[in-house]
């Protein structure tokens, strides 16, 4: 028997996997028999034993730096009153919470009332103020937004609070300016965007062991400063090598991650026979330099998974060295963050056809994040993730219908049904995506029982994620039910 198992895992193909039988059953891994699939990609199976290290590990990580530098700056620096003070520290444990992205936070409707009633009980803290802010930008009051982000930057440069908490300020207040079309300002802000960025990059309030938690401040910083102008972020480079005070793993992560952007500037996003002779060399040189900082910054910190994600889009590139391909570089991120999604995304990319890949190997990839079983992260929906990648390159729902992988795909959906630690909300969201799966497959019947038991709490961001609407699929499913083949509410 091991004998067979071994034979039916390993059958590939040179353009993808072949499979056995109908795929999965819900409680049990993808298999043929009691096998799990083997796939094409030469890689290290995924490690997804219980002692991984996750998503949710380093989010309590930084949820301990928020309470820190947010509500114990607050403790130090803030405007302390009786009448506030206790509604005022419980609302910034609620930001930190937020602000680490953690299971159960509140949502920001309830993070705006929270903040409104401390701004009517006279509370003027810059903190709370920008805690505020941005509660009512992520609830679409733009212009109530720049007013208490405004206040809240200039507070917070006034009473010395953290730097980086003045970095996000200035960052949201740039992104409020774009979204209100209000240009006059973004060349002043701009630049001080590049102050604080630079300062954040030397403040002293990251511990050892915090340098992820900067990194992860600062990156994103990398796209406004590229908006400036790309020889901007060229300079920015070179400012860096020799910046006193930081981080020599973040130095280089930040600066290989600069390359990178740089590399495609160069190169610019056309089909190869479109890219000119100084367009390819530029393109090879930032990718060259990208692979000395990031394979220096990998060997400072093996268990760190951002530079090795990096690496994947250099390999893809082809600027790694020979024998060093996507999935390696995969293989080391996921090696030291088991469910780091940037790793999934860029090697889903790499193993795209333009790239010399296929969507079969895509599909492989995606069998193997179901094999994982941790359905307590994101890892498992990878699969999904990966067929609509597929869908949306095809330009068509083909490969949904394709043997098995409608099965493989309600195995996802019934493992996150079952998981204890996955919120209601999210399982809404996936019991929305789930109907619109079987809708794209033509499972009426599937469709239009789930849209029924989800009444008016249907999660139309995730109709959306699948190219449809709810009005779209509840005409199909009504026509459906018309001609005998689905049922309706409640209907034998």
């Amino acid at each position: 028997m091991i004998i067979l198992c071994g034979l039916l895992a390993a059958v590939v193909v040179l353009s993808g996997i072949a499979l056995t039988g109908r795929g999965v059953v819900a409680d049990r891994p993808v298999s043929a028999s009691s096998c799990r699939v083997r796939v094409e990609t030469p890689g290290r199976e995924i490690p997804a034993g219980p002692e991984a290290y996750t998503t949710l590990d380093f989010q309590e990580e930084v949820l301990a730096f928020n309470r820190r530098t947010i509500g114990g700056a607050y403790r130090e620096l803030g405007s302390r009153n009786p009448r506030w003070d206790s509604a005022a520290l419980e609302f910034l444990e609620n930001l930190s919470r937020e602000f680490a992205h953690l299971p159960g936070r509140p949502s920001m409707e309830e993070l705006r009332a929270e903040g409104e009633g401390l701004i009517e009980a006279g509370c003027d803290d810059p903190m709370v103020f920008y805690g505020y802010g941005t509660a009512l930008q992520c609830t679409n009051d733009w212009d109530g937004a720049e007013k208490y982000v405004r206040l809240a930057l200039d507070g917070l440069i006034e009473r010395g609070y953290p730097v980086n908490r003045t970095l996000f300020a200035v960052r949201r207040l740039i992104e409020i300016h774009g979204h209100l079309d209000r240009k006059q300002e973004l060349r002043e802000l701009r630049e001080l965007h590049y102050q604080k960025f630079l300062e954040t990059l030397q403040s002293d309030i990251y511990r050892e062991g915090e340098e992820r938690i900067l990194l992860e401040h600062v990156a994103s910083g990398l796209d406004l400063i590229r908006g400036y102008s790309p020889s901007r972020l060229d300079e920015f480079t070179e400012t860096i090598k020799d910046l006193p005070g930081i981080d020599p793993w973040v130095r280089d992560t930040l600066a290989g991650k600069a390359h990178i952007k740089l590399a495609w500037a160069t190169r610019g996003g056309g089909w190869a026979h479109t890219v000119d002779q100084e367009g390819w060399r530029g393109f090879e040189e930032h990718l060259s330099e990208a692979r000395l900082r990031l394979t220096a910054a990998w060997e400072r910190q093996t268990g760190y998974p951002e530079a090795a994600a990096h690496m994947v889009t250099v390999a893809m590139g082809g600027g790694a060295e020979p024998g060093e391909s996507a999935r390696f570089w995969f293989d080391r991120s996921v090696a030291a963050q088991f469910d780091y999604e940037p790793a999934y995304n860029k090697l889903f990319w790499a193993l795209r056809p333009r790239w010399g890949g296929s969507h079969d190997r895509m599909y492989a990839l995606g069998l193997e994040c179901l094999n994982t079983r941790r359905f307590d992260t994101k890892v498992p929906q990878e699969l999904i993730w990966a067929l609509i990648k597929i869908e949306r390159d095809l330009m068509d729902d083909s490969y949904w219908r394709k043997d098995g992988v409608y099965e493989n795909v309600e195995a996802v959906f019934a493992g996150i049904e079952e998981e204890p630690s996955r919120s209601e909300k999210d399982k809404r969201y996936h019991r929305s995506l789930h109907a619109a799966v079987a809708w794209c497959v033509d499972d009426f019947d599937r469709a239009g029982r789930l849209l029924d038991e989800l009444g008016d709490e249907v999660d139309e961001q995730a109709l959306e994620d699948m190219g449809t609407s709810l009005a779209g699929m509840r005409v199909d499913i009504a026509k459906a039910r018309e001609r005998g083949e689905a049922d309706g509410d409640g209907e034998e």
